[in-house]
């Protein structure tokens, strides 16, 4: 041992040791303005000091020749983009960014036979792919810059203020239309309405098994809670036999979300007198991992609709926002299938699917690059119908005609 300071002399032997030290740009970091017009303001920073950062927009890597991003960029909505950090004497950075949307061979609408879809991703890219039932809600009727009620949809607040239809970024990154929830009182107990809503009522069938879903974000603070469920007196709980029990109330989950990230609520409804008592609804977060468990119910042997509901509740801060996206109601064969196309297992590029009259017909799919860091594109969404046809004949000669 060496005291650094003490007088005299030290002679040592020993082997020269030499290390050489890598340094790398990191990576920018991007941040994201949704605009009207299906466009998107992207705003890029960089932690290391004196780098110098680069973007392409047509779905190609950035290099030292790439233009030099001095200034947030304005975008279409489903545009590529991709930026590099660079330095003289350091690693180029990993890049960020989004890709292109993959390609569909044939666009969705209404056929008389079954279609052969090829999806495309972009080169190097691979894909994410999510075939689905059709969406008992329509989203796309929400008017943007509009209060309160809208088509499908009952507002649940104290006041039309409550309850807004905005721009906003989805959980992909993308600018759509949001429904946002405004909580606009700062007094707690009944009427607690803060914002969300109750879906108009729609058909199902009692024998068949149902997934409810919705993206929520909250901004602003921790104070109310949020609530996610069916319609009122539809459902039973899982009483682990062919009896029910008829819950007034149902809510697949409600609680406190962990604030700004989004998560995806998750509620399963089980045929009338199913036996089983598993749970498979669940609160995920955005990279798919597990928030909270949340409960399923099967339908009373009385039930030919339902709704759904999802609202804010008793919120005493007038500062809380809560954001709702993409609203489903689905039939599923499965509780365990996959809930949304962002939790998807990559595969390669291309991918031919079959749509048939008994299918899924509904394909989203987005495109996707792991490494070196997670990259992704908009979703794309293709909705394919079938039309039967029915042949009318000439009766034959010798027919008898009444």
């Amino acid at each position: 041992m060496i005291n650094i300071g003490q007088r005299g002399t030290c002679y040592i032997d020993a082997t020269a040791v030499q290390r050489t030290f890598t340094f790398k740009v990191a990576t920018p970091a991007l941040a994201s303005l949704a605009l009207a017009g299906n466009q998107i303001q992207i705003t890029a920073t960089c932690a290391t000091v004196g780098a110098t950062m680069r973007y392409t927009t047509d779905g190609s890597d950035p290099t030292v020749s790439s233009t030099i991003y001095s200034a947030p960029l304005t975008l279409n909505n489903t545009a590529a983009f991709k930026i590099r950090g660079f330095l003289t004497d350091y690693v180029d950075s990993d890049v960020a960014g989004r890709l292109v949307p993959p390609s569909f061979s044939i666009a969705g609408g209404t056929f008389f036979n079954d279609q052969s879809v090829t999806i495309t991703a972009p080169s190097g890219a691979s894909l994410k792919i999510l075939q689905s039932n059709r969406n008992y809600l329509d989203s796309s009727t929400w008017i943007l810059g509009t209060q309160g009620n809208q088509p499908g949809f009952a507002a649940n607040g104290t006041t039309a203020a409550e309850n807004q239809i905005e721009t906003g970024l989805n959980p992909y990154g993308s600018s759509t239309t949001l429904w946002a929830a405004y909580n606009m009182d700062t007094f707690s107990g009944e009427p607690g309405q803060d914002g969300g809503w109750n879906s108009t009522s729609f058909a199902v069938d009692r024998t068949k098994s149902y997934r409810f879903s919705v993206w929520i974000k909250k901004t602003g603070g921790a104070s109310g809670s949020t609530y996610f469920g069916c319609g009122w007196d539809t459902v039973s709980s899982l009483t682990g036999s062919a009896s029910e029990t008829v819950n007034g109330n149902p809510y697949f989950w409600s609680g406190t979300l962990p604030l700004n990230e989004w998560h995806l609520l998750v509620g399963y409804i089980h045929p009338a007198g199913d036996t089983t008592t598993t749970h498979y609804g669940k609160v995920y977060k955005s990279d798919g991992t597990v928030a909270f468990n949340g409960t399923d119910f099967k339908w009373l042997n009385t039930t030919t609709t339902t709704q759904q509901r999802a609202y804010l509740y008793y919120s005493t801060d007038t500062n809380v926002r809560q954001y709702f996206w993409n609203p489903k109601v689905e039939e599923v064969s499965s509780y365990t299938g996959t809930p949304d196309v962002l939790f998807a297992t990559p595969v390669s590029s291309p991918q031919t699917i079959t749509v048939s009259g008994n299918s899924g017909n509904v394909i989203q799919a987005v495109s996707y690059s792991a490494t070196p860091s997670p990259l992704y594109s908009t979703i794309v969404s293709q909705t394919y119908l079938s039309q039967f046809t029915v042949s009318i004949g000439r009766p034959p000669t010798n027919a008898v005609i009444p």
